[in-house]
Parts: C-alpha cells; structure tokens; sequence
C-alpha cells in the first residue's frame, strides 16, 4: 500500500517562493549586513525550473554587490517537503 503524503499547503508555498523569493526561508550576514530572503537588494541573473512526475527543481542565482548566491529548491509534490541549499561566490 503506498500513503499519500501530499500536502497542498506546502505546494501553494513553495509556488509562492518562485514569485516573491523575500518569503525564501533564509537569512544570512554580509559585509555587517544582515539580510533575510532576497529582498530588492537582490538581482535576479538566472532562473531555471525543470520537472518530474514527482518534483519540481528551480534553480534561482542572484547577485548582490560582488556575491553570487545560488539557490537550489527541489519540492516533492508527493510528500509536501521542499529541500533548500544555498552556495555562496565571491566575484
């Protein structure tokens, strides 16, 4: 038997992310700044979405003075949960 973990709350919130990327739970501190989510602060230099039958990955890189950050969010649409990692660049 195979249980349905599917949660339509968390499938509406991470859709909400890929269109306003501040509610991004994430938080960090550069050059004595702390910032939370990226705000306008933040550039938008690339985005990428690819799908399966059961997740959904967006691939989010913004610039923010001489800093690349790279965001990865993979979302699994059968159990409601979605994975962060964030990379950091120096340019």
């Amino acid at each position: 038997m195979i249980k349905n973990y599917a949660n339509p709350k968390a499938d509406n919130f991470y859709k909400e992310l890929l269109v306003d990327y501040n509610k991004i739970p994430f938080a960090f501190s550069y050059d004595n700044k702390e910032y939370k989510g990226f705000g306008e602060e933040f550039e938008l230099t690339n985005k990428v979405i690819t799908s399966d039958n059961d997740t959904q990955t967006a691939e989010l890189t913004f610039l923010l003075h001489n800093l690349t950050i790279k965001a990865k969010l993979k979302h699994y649409f059968t159990h409601g949960v979605t994975d962060f990692t964030f990379f950091f660049e120096n340019n």
